[in-house]
């Protein structure tokens, strides 16, 4: 069996994902993301956009999802398997960000994945320091990869998850090698990096993606007033 994908979470993905024949209406989607009715909202949800299987709208479902789907890997491929042939045999992928790691739910099942030693599991966190609280130092400054650790996970650093391609290339065969453990890559990402200003917040990605710079630059003052 090839490998499978499964992007339970990030909203941007899944606003890509559309199957060949809705194609022409892909960029209107695109121009609604996030607005009322839109078929892309932030959230995905499966009734309401098609390709989406499974509905992970708060934060920490992705990853939570995706350990029962890494499980089920696990599970079928020990029942059905047959030294000579293999049916089940895929890895997990799962993209997850500040505000995910930020929940409770995220550490429990990351806890079981660790437990299982989920080796076909990998996790890719987008480490961009953006929550709805604006930049996350004001509130999330612990040390995911040590955690995850401690968790029983493998962990990989790369710092420049916009153009590193050739370090996240070697960082999931590094993860691939590891059999016995569910891998978390952490990758250090700059939202919105093509605007001369630092983005702090996801309601500032947003404006970044829509609006002009100038705009976007008085709005980032936002982020400014709501720290403590």
């Amino acid at each position: 069996m090839p490998p499978s994908l499964f992007l339970p979470w990030k909203p941007l993905p899944f606003s890509s994902s559309f199957n060949q024949p809705q194609a022409a209406s892909q960029e209107e989607d695109r121009k609604a993301f996030r607005q009322w009715e839109s078929r892309i909202p932030g959230h995905p949800e499966n009734f309401e956009t098609p390709g989406i299987k499974v509905t992970t709208g708060p934060l920490g479902q992705g990853i939570a999802n995706t350990v029962g789907l890494a499980l089920t890997e696990k599970h079928l491929a020990a029942r059905f398997n047959k030294p000579d042939f293999e049916i089940v045999d895929h890895y997990t992928y799962v993209i997850l960000g500040d505000g995910c790691q930020m929940e409770g739910v995220s550490n429990e099942a990351s806890s079981l994945a660790g437990h299982w030693g989920l080796g076909k599991l990998i996790a890719f966190y987008d480490d961009n320091h953006i929550s709805i609280d604006c930049d996350t130092e004001i509130a999330f400054t612990e040390d995911v990869n040590a955690c995850f650790e401690a968790l029983g996970w493998h962990a990989i650093w790369v710092k420049n998850g916009n153009t590193g391609y050739d370090d996240i290339r070697a960082a999931i065969k590094e993860a691939k090698a590891v059999k016995d453990k569910p891998t978390l890559i952490k990758m250090n990402i700059v939202a919105a990096n093509s605007f001369s200003v630092q983005v702090h917040s996801s309601e500032l990605v947003l404006l970044a993606q829509q609006e002009s710079e100038e705009k976007y630059i008085v709005k980032q003052q936002y982020c400014e007033y709501r720290k403590p």
